[in-house]
């Protein structure tokens, strides 16, 4: 699958956005959903956590996507450090130093909180409102792809529909 170079960009966009928010509030930035990990860096893995701060960005991720993981983030354009590890949130906690660790409280369980929080010397604060902020403007590729798959379903529904016939009572 060929990456577009527009789609190239906003990866590397969205990355700067996080990371420029991370450094007005001398904090971390976390993502623990594999939709967030994909959209800041084109990773398709199922396991993975994506973390930033004004330096440093990280995707984790097991051994099952050793391959994987580097040849996605490559062709995203994305320069993140891939790095394979069982438990990551040991080295999250040395890559935080005693800052402030920000993730979407609505992705990430209680237990996963209280392992960072035990952890870090920072707090750990919710930001799931900056991650609905982000992802609430669309940008053309994000765009195109609801399009898409709204024609698909136009078009699906039309096919359910012409199967009906005149006596089922649900086509109008």
């Amino acid at each position: 699958m060929m990456t577009s170079e527009d789609e190239i960009i906003l990866h590397s966009q969205r990355l700067a956005h996080v990371r420029e928010w991370c450094a007005e509030r001398n904090a971390c930035f976390i993502a623990l959903d594999s939709f967030a990990i994909r959209w800041l860096t084109g990773f398709t893995g199922s396991n993975g956590i994506v973390y930033l701060d004004p330096d440093c960005q990280v995707l984790f991720t097991d051994s099952r996507y050793a391959e994987q993981a580097p040849v996605e983030i490559t062709r995203h354009g994305v320069d993140v450090k891939c790095e394979i590890a069982l438990d990551p949130f040991n080295r999250i906690a040395r890559l935080s130093r005693k800052r402030d660790v920000h993730l979407d409280g609505e992705k990430c369980s209680w237990s996963t909180k209280e392992k960072i929080e035990s952890l870090i010397e920072g707090k750990v604060i919710n930001a799931h409102k900056f991650c609905l902020e982000l992802r609430c403007i669309k940008d053309n590729s994000e765009i195109v792809k609801i399009r898409t798959a709204a024609e698909i379903t136009c078009m699906a529904l039309d096919s359910a529909l012409a199967e009906l016939n005149a006596e089922t009572t649900e086509r109008n």
